[in-house]
């Protein structure tokens, strides 16, 4: 399995308690380790970066060759925001999204339980099936430009391409792989033939405050 970004415990544990005050006060939630039934607890957690429009266009200008070897760390930003899945026994049943304001907390600004736990939880069981991952870092990747979402695998140490699993994409412009590792110029050159969604433009992150 890749790396998840390390946190601190005391993060984790703030996260579950704010996550536990939104969906089951009354249930303990905690990470790895949980109580009462039924057995809710917070999974993995991946940063959530983005690409920048202008690199987006220039991509689509001029998409890499299909076998170009691409550090997609190189052309992605940080957004701040930490995606938590939320599992209830063994099924994912929703998912928090957290803003980070500091190294050293983390702020819940919402909650979704919807069908797309599972696809992230199905994406998350693809990487783990993966061999010779340990060397990458996990995060997710949204492109809201495109309506595309990934699970995207960042080497760090930056000497290997990135690999990408996609769990979510528009489903009116053709066939496009979900569910399965692809190399980062597939999925580049395939989110530079989509088309944009109206009215979606990124600008740069906030600055996250100093610790």
């Amino acid at each position: 399995m890749a790396t998840l970004r390390p946190l601190a415990p005391e993060i984790i544990e703030d996260v579950a308690a704010q996550v536990a005050d939104f969906i089951a006060p009354e249930t303990a939630i905690r990470f790895g380790a949980t109580l009462g039934e039924p057995r809710t607890k917070i999974h993995e957690y991946f940063p959530i970066l983005t690409m920048p429009d202008s690199t987006l266009l220039n991509f689509r200008s001029k998409p890499p060759a299909p076998n170009e070897r691409i550090d997609l760390s190189r052309f992605l930003i940080e957004t701040g925001q930490w995606h938590y899945q939320i599992l209830r026994d063994a099924d994912a049943v929703g998912y928090a999204h957290a803003s980070q304001g500091s190294a050293a907390l983390q702020e819940i600004r919402g909650i979704s339980e919807t069908r797309e736990a599972a696809l992230i939880e199905n994406a998350i069981r693809v990487v783990d099936r993966a061999t010779e991952t340990e060397q990458y870092e996990a995060t997710l990747v949204d492109l809201p430009q495109v309506a595309v979402a990934a699970l995207t695998l960042l080497d760090r140490h930056h000497d290997q391409g990135s690999i990408v699993c996609i769990f979510r994409a528009p489903s009116d412009q053709g066939p496009i792989p979900t569910q399965e590792l692809i190399s980062a110029a597939r999925f580049i050159r395939l989110v530079a033939g989509l088309r944009l969604v109206e009215g979606v433009r990124f600008g740069p992150p906030p600055t996250l405050a100093a610790t």
